[in-house]
């Protein structure tokens, strides 16, 4: 008797659970939204979330439920579920209002020329204190090195006449290499003299030392995309030991992902191998099309922006997908993440740039009134007063020692004349 009870009261608690089905999406553009955190009020530990298009499915025991969903950068919802009519939900969360600060814009900087030569600077880079310049001198002689001290002084120059070069290039180790037309070689300087080494291995150069992103005492660092650019994650390698590998959380957009998937009709849209392989005709022929239609292709599937930096012994993510600065120590280890909001301004173009020297972060805007170099705080994220940059066309912009440098040649005088020019900013 007491086990037909038993069973009576299970069966009759087991009619009464049942199942709450839904989508959240954005109020403002409708779009699903992942990961939202679904809690049952009424039980402290139970709850779910939401899927990459938005879906969730909870199992409510008794009624009345509160079902609680909260979401980063989203006002929190609470909603009553007071009948059995209400198993399938649309739930629509709304951002919150942050309002951007106004960028305030400091006086005019003066604009120094570094290198005083009547000759064309294709590149530079810096090695500690020496700047490094490729410099195209003229039809006959050529390409030459030339290496300036801290007071901008010509310290040593080195003729390339044998050599066609492309660029400058500075590893994630301090090392810089000169890449030319048949390979690329290690340059060396000192208070005398600049040397090349012999040219390096194509596939140690290619796969090792240009993809690297970043390195500490122990570990170097590297990025890899996936998904056409729509994720990317960081990883890294001991120095010492080549199988110790730290692998660090994927950052990636899910809506365009999804899309991708959608629309390729492939389950694995992937860069790589798999990509190749499971390609449709559809996008590989989107791959050899025109410039116009890849630019299409940048302006839906922008590629992810979360560049990498050292500062003091940590690494700093700039996620801004996550609209967050992710703070980890050199073995993985998350430590803090600090909330940005300066890649959200419409004038906001896409770039940071690291002082390594002074280790600053600096980001820049486009306006109606020019470039705008502007720091950022990286204990709150908040931007400080911008810069105004008076030259327009420049190109190759850097910042080392507090000093904002940049090419420059004036195409309203009609020069020729590439120039190697600095602002101060710090």
């Amino acid at each position: 008797m007491i086990f037909l009870l038993q069973c009576f009261v299970e069966a009759s608690a087991q009619e009464n659970d049942f199942f709450v089905k839904g989508i959240v999406t954005d109020a403002s553009t409708g779009l699903p939204l992942n990961d939202v955190n679904i809690s049952l009020l009424e039980s402290g530990n139970q709850g779910t979330s939401s899927d990459s298009l938005g879906r969730f499915r909870l199992k409510i025991i008794e009624l009345p439920a509160s079902l609680k969903f909260t979401f980063v950068g989203y006002e929190d919802k609470t909603i009553e579920i007071a009948s059995l009519k209400q198993k399938l939900l649309k739930i629509r969360l709304t951002p919150k209002t942050i309002p951007l600060p106004e960028i305030s814009v400091s006086a005019k900087r003066k604009i120094d020329t570094v290198f005083h030569q009547p000759l064309n600077v294709v590149d530079y880079v810096f090695k500690g204190d020496v700047i490094i310049l490729l410099i195209y001198k003229n039809v006959f002689e050529k390409y030459q090195l030339a290496t300036l001290d801290q007071d901008e002084q010509i310290i040593a120059t080195l003729s390339l006449t044998d050599y066609r070069p492309g660029n400058l290039f500075t590893s994630c180790t301090g090392s810089v290499y000169l890449n030319t037309d048949i390979g690329a070689y290690a340059i060396s300087v000192d208070s005398s003299a600049i040397t090349l080494s012999k040219r390096l291995d194509e596939y140690h150069y290619e796969n090792i030392i240009r993809p690297c992103v970043t390195s500490t005492d122990s570990f170097v660092y590297f990025s890899r995309y996936f998904y056409q650019g729509q994720a990317q994650q960081y990883f890294g390698f001991s120095k010492k030991d080549e199988a110790q590998k730290i692998t660090f959380p994927i950052i990636q957009h899910v809506h365009n992902i999804d899309l991708l998937i959608e629309e390729t009709g492939t389950g694995f849209p992937r860069s790589g191998d798999v990509w190749q392989k499971k390609v449709s005709f559809r996008l590989a022929s989107l791959r050899n099309a025109s410039y116009g239609v890849k630019g299409m292709m940048k302006v839906f599937y922008p590629k992810l922006y979360a560049p990498m930096f050292k500062k003091d012994s940590l690494l700093c993510i700039f996620n801004h997908q996550d609209s967050e600065m992710q703070f980890y120590e050199a073995n993985g280890t998350k430590i803090k993440d600090i909330p940005i909001q300066y890649h959200r301004f419409k004038k906001w173009n896409k770039q940071l740039i690291y002082d390594t020297k002074n280790e600053k972060a600096y980001t820049i805007f486009d306006t109606k009134w020019g470039n705008q170099i502007c720091p950022i705080d990286m204990k709150t994220g908040a931007i400080g007063d911008a810069i105004p940059i008076e030259r327009e066309f420049i190109e190759k912009l850097k910042i080392h020692g507090g000093n904002l440098y940049f090419l420059y040649r004036n195409p309203y005088r009609g020069s020729r004349k590439t120039m190697l020019q600095k602002i101060r900013i710090d």
